[in-house]
């Protein structure tokens, strides 16, 4: 019962807000793509290879606290060009993605 409302108050959220579940699923995509290729990018010359599974955790993580805090267009701009913007509302995205995704403890052990 639980899980239907908080489903239900999410969905309520993104229809408001201007984004509905497919777009708003898409954009998920595009920012986990555009994130991993940016760090397969910086991450070249490394003694073992990387691929887009290597940064899947990190980035699912940095697109869903820029989901949080960004508006779509500021999405939109994120997923052409990552975080080379110095626009302020990029440097404040960045700088929460390192606080959630790179500074905090993992939220899973093994």
């Amino acid at each position: 019962m639980l899980f239907r409302k908080t489903l239900s108050s999410l969905v309520a959220t993104l229809l408001i807000g201007g984004i509905s579940l497919p777009v708003a699923a898409n954009k998920t995509n595009d920012l986990v793509q555009s994130c991993a290729q940016e760090q397969l990018n910086a991450h070249q010359g490394m003694k073992k290879p990387l691929s887009i599974k290597d940064f899947q955790a990190y980035c699912s993580c940095q697109a869903n606290t820029v989901k949080e805090i960004l508006t779509s267009s500021q999405l939109d701009v994120l997923i052409k060009n990552g975080f080379s913007s110095k626009e302020d509302w990029s440097i404040k995205a960045q700088k929460k993605v390192e606080d959630v995704c790179l500074n905090s403890p993992p939220k899973i052990t093994t």
